[in-house]
């Protein structure tokens, strides 16, 4: 019997053939079927994960694998059957046998039966963990070094500044009371050093926005909506709290990125008149929120360079943070970010 034309014996062929090609591969391959229930993994998974094959096979994914705290997963996984764009790459931490979690950065597709219903998801995972640690480290490093370079502006060149500037007002007083001519000379040095003065200060906080002192993040985003670069706009906060909020500072300080990175592009971009940057904690969340009344998003370019987009999807998994970028009706771009907020 020829069986090349029967389609059910054909996909049972490519399911052979697909699992063939990655049982090999130094990267997570495995199926869920339309329950999540777990049908493939290959060695290397198996490997990384300390789990037997019995012990997974035919196990839900989500109950077996995932932290109880993510339970939008299981969401994802509904988009991922329904084919949506945003389901087909994503991060999530696994869980291992030994109770140790990997971060995987997934690509996903949706299996179909021959009359084209979705059954299940094909899953290729990358282990990004100890990549995702060294750029945390990374990243980490330069944050410290910007708080120090912005303490040495501050605390040190801007002293001495103030200092100079303290000296010529006295000098200026002098001259003027002797009628000397200099005075007038001295009076615009000292307009000089008090603009470098308050650029100083501008640099240091743009080097180092969030502080204990200034009110971290709250105050950081105050002081952003208020910078006189956005008076073209007008740019505002407001801050609904009906829990404390409790980020470590990596994460604050990607949050604000995050904000600073929207603003701009809303400025800049999408010719925004009015911009609205929200701050809603809660007990367990934290979402930042930027929506601006601007053109909206542009279609994306295949050969693309702008990296605005990118970096705030890379800085939102650094912190394990769910981004969502949409269009606003009727015109405009909303900007959020969400993230766990300790207890």
């Amino acid at each position: 019997m020829d069986t090349y034309g029967d389609p059910a014996r054909r996909n049972q062929d490519l399911g052979r053939s697909f699992q063939q090609v990655v049982s090999k591969m130094n990267l997570f391959a495995l199926t869920l079927d339309g329950d999540a229930k777990l049908s493939f993994c290959n060695d290397y998974f198996l490997a990384l994960t300390g789990w037997t094959l019995p012990e997974v096979l035919g196990c839900d994914w989500f109950e077996r694998f995932v932290p109880h705290e993510a339970p939008q997963l299981r969401e994802l996984f509904a988009d991922i059957l329904n084919d949506s764009p945003s389901a087909w790459h994503h991060e999530n931490e696994i869980r291992c046998r030994s109770g140790e979690m990997l971060l995987v950065r997934w690509n996903n597709s949706v299996i179909r039966d021959t009359s084209g219903e979705p059954v299940g998801v094909a899953s290729i995972g990358e282990n990004v963990t100890e990549r995702r640690i060294l750029e945390s480290k990374l990243l980490d490093v330069g944050r410290r070094e910007r708080r120090r370079l912005s303490a040495d502006i501050h605390d040190g060149l801007g002293q001495t500044l103030y200092g100079a500037s303290l000296l010529i007002d006295n000098l200026e007083k002098s001259a003027r009371s002797s009628g000397a001519p200099i005075a007038a000379d001295l009076a615009d040095l000292a307009s000089i050093i008090g603009s470098s003065i308050e650029t100083c200060r501008q640099i240091a906080q743009g080097l180092s926005p969030l502080s204990d002192t200034n009110g971290g993040l709250i105050g950081a985003l105050r002081t952003l909506v208020d910078l006189p670069t956005h008076s073209q706009a007008s740019v505002t906060l407001a801050v609904t709290d009906t829990a404390t909020l409790r980020l470590d500072n990596t994460t604050a300080d990607h949050l604000y990125r995050i904000a600073q990175e929207a603003l701009t592009n809303a400025l800049k971009h999408a010719s925004a008149t009015r911009i609205a940057v929200r701050l809603n904690v809660q007990a367990g969340l934290a979402t930042l929120t930027v929506a601006d009344d601007g053109i909206g998003l542009a279609k994306p370019r295949p050969n693309s360079k702008g990296l605005g987009l990118k970096l705030m999807q890379y800085r939102a998994d650094l912190i394990h943070a769910t981004l969502a970028i949409a269009r606003q009706e009727p015109h405009g771009t909303r900007v959020s970010a969400s993230v766990r907020n300790r207890a």
